[in-house]
């Protein structure tokens, strides 16, 4: 077996392992069942493509009689019950956000510190679901799986500031396979 290859290894390993920690993490802190009684509740991002090598999930809340209480009460909800020490709420319903995100809803994202690691919970509360990025999944191969994964491990690092979307998009749709030359097409942005 070549280093490569056990690297390869190792990092679908790390993969699978985050995800059983946000598992975790969103078990012990009800954080799906608090989420229920708001809407739908669906995951997102690199949780739902079992591509996670960072501590950030990405959940949506859909529930066409959402309001801005609703998404206030969500908020406090959680901040009530102190499991995360840190929370951010956006409203685009009512702003354009200045990133150009042109999703229209209410954010909430709270932090915390769980099993050596730092998470990120992402929520969209929304009234209609957002636009589902499928073609990901019908290109999604086993060999695109472990490049996305790589090239997530080298920008993490090396500190990049590279979107995973980005990278998605480099490998699944652009063939790109080599890393120095995603770099030469890549822009800075945030990185997952």
């Amino acid at each position: 077996m070549t280093g490569a290859v056990e690297d390869m290894d190792a990092l679908l390993s790390a993969s699978r392992a985050i995800k059983e920690d946000a598992d975790r993490l969103l078990r012990e802190f009800g954080v799906l069942e608090q989420l229920a009684s708001y809407g739908e509740v669906s995951m997102g991002g690199s949780y739902r493509l079992n591509l996670m090598l960072n501590g950030d999930i990405d959940l949506g809340v859909v529930n066409a009689a959402l309001d801005l209480e609703s998404a206030l009460d969500a908020l406090t909800g959680f901040i009530r019950r102190g499991d995360f020490y840190g929370y951010e709420f956006l409203d685009s319903v009512r702003h354009e956000l200045p990133w150009g995100d042109s999703r229209e809803g209410y954010f909430l994202n709270m932090e915390r510190l769980f099993l050596g690691r730092k998470w990120t919970v992402e929520i969209m509360l929304a009234r209609s679901a957002q636009p589902s990025p499928d073609w990901i999944e019908e290109r999604l191969t086993e060999e695109g799986r472990r490049t996305i994964l790589l090239f997530k491990h080298l920008r993490n690092t090396r500190n990049l500031d590279i979107p995973s979307h980005q990278i998605y998009k480099a490998v699944l749709l652009d063939g790109v396979a080599d890393f120095d030359s995603f770099l030469g097409l890549s822009k800075p942005g945030n990185s997952d």
